[in-house]
């Protein structure tokens, strides 16, 4: 028996997701080997490939932010830690060890097999800081909740990330 559809389902944010995770895949397959192939017209037609694809991780992070923090829906803190983070801690740790113990024979030894499996490979860098971000939610859905704050929170955002750098060596 089908499961009932979820009417809460925004069938945009599902073909975003559907297209970015395509993305994502072509951005792994070009990024095999980049630079052995440097400089090459292979080389070329994959830096154009991988270009056009970088859009998808941040089109994830931003359906995220878009479902998370829409002031019409709550979520508990409990509800966030117990399911959402626990979900990515656990996909991050089952596939760190996975690809930790695919590189034992490596020569390299216990201490650093150990350190790849709490680390995680370098491509891992989206889950960590996703975890971060959803570790953030709750702060970031009281600042969109008041538009006054919201407002001082991008002023000392565009302060602090664009005009300190530009006149800073």
């Amino acid at each position: 028996m089908a499961d009932a559809p979820n009417n809460n389902r925004i069938i945009q944010f599902d073909a975003l997701r559907i297209i970015a995770a395509f993305a994502v895949v072509m951005l792994h397959t070009c990024a095999q080997r980049f630079y052995d192939c440097y400089p090459s017209p292979e080389w070329d037609v994959r830096n154009i490939y991988d270009t056009l694809v970088r859009w998808a991780a941040p089109m994830f992070i931003m359906i995220s932010g878009a479902l998370f923090l829409d002031t019409k829906k709550t979520i508990s803190i409990k509800t966030l830690y117990k399911k959402n983070i626990a979900r990515i801690v656990l996909v991050f740790f089952a596939w760190s060890i996975i690809y930790a113990l695919y590189r034992i024979n490596d020569g390299k030894g216990l201490l650093v097999t150990t350190g790849r499996m709490i680390n995680g490979p370098f491509h891992f860098w989206f889950l960590k800081m996703l975890i971060g971000l959803y570790v953030a939610v709750p702060i970031f859905k009281a600042i969109v909740a008041n538009k006054k704050l919201e407002q001082y929170f991008l002023a000392i955002l565009i302060i602090t990330a664009f005009i300190i750098p530009m006149f800073s060596p």
